[in-house]
């Protein structure tokens, strides 16, 4: 009953995002590149979102396949989730500085925490390094509880 709660919750988040994506598409210049980082920011949580309702959804089931599955969507979610972070940070760096020249030369700099996030949620299934499934109840443990 828990998971559901929380399922209905992405949802609606998911709609509302889509409605402002879908808004934005009507009214706002999608050229200038303020907009399409926050466009991409939209999508981005989005997918998280989605990827949050596959984890409760998944968490706990035992089918045949079960175990690809919980990874499959483990890693996507601890990927996408620091890239949620990631391009509000770029945004709000564009945003205060409103320098295209300087953004370019801090993105190399930025990208840098992304990058390391990514290289652990990737070997995580290997090392444990962010999270692990239990083998008996199928269960997700996060290793790094900030992550989450």
């Amino acid at each position: 009953m828990k998971s559901f709660f929380w399922v209905a919750i992405d949802l609606i988040g998911f709609f509302i995002l889509i409605f402002m994506y879908h808004n934005t598409d009507k009214t706002c210049d999608k050229k200038s590149f303020g907009q399409k980082l926050f466009r991409y920011l939209m999508i981005m949580v989005m997918l998280y979102l989605i990827f949050d309702t596959g984890l409760y959804l998944i968490s706990g089931a035992d089918f045949p396949m079960a175990r690809i599955f919980h990874y499959l969507f483990c890693i996507l979610y601890y990927l996408v989730d620091p890239m949620v972070c990631f391009l509000y940070f770029l945004y709000c760096d564009y945003k205060v500085f409103n320098d295209r020249k300087g953004f370019k030369r801090r993105f190399k700099f930025y990208m840098i925490p992304a990058a390391i996030s990514a290289f652990a949620v990737i070997l995580s299934p290997l090392t444990g390094w962010i999270f692990f499934i239990d083998e008996i109840t199928f269960t997700i443990v996060v290793i790094i509880s900030g992550l989450h």
